[in-house]
């Protein structure tokens, strides 16, 4: 992105300016020759990077996107949770005190023997 600034001339800040400019260190990077802003008519749509022979879009000016909602995800979470929490919870808790473990569950060695 600093580049694509650098190269259109648009990137002036206060006391700096790291535009590309006219001197021969500048000139050997090419990004002032090599991006451009592309245009249809007169409208701008992108800006693209020339490099050689080849000619590539690297920004797309496009319109602003309409979101709506699809899914209401914290609603049907919340569903979920207040109709198996409970049960599931209960289950757990009875599982644990007969002694029965999770499949696949082994229990941290001590540090110390109790």
């Amino acid at each position: 992105m600093m580049q694509i600034l650098s190269g259109l001339r648009l990137l002036n800040r206060p006391g700096y300016t790291g535009d590309a400019s006219n001197n021969w260190r500048s000139f050997r990077k090419g990004h002032a020759r090599a991006f451009f802003v592309m245009r249809r008519g007169k409208v701008p749509i992108g800006i693209a990077e020339r490099r050689g022979r080849t000619l590539q879009m690297v920004l797309a000016f496009v319109g602003q996107p309409s979101y709506r909602r699809r899914l209401d995800f914290h609603g049907i979470v919340r569903r979920v949770v207040d109709e198996r929490l409970a049960t599931n919870v209960d289950k757990a808790v009875t599982d644990a005190l007969v002694g029965r473990l999770p499949t696949g569950f082994r229990r941290r060695p001590q540090a110390w023997p109790m």
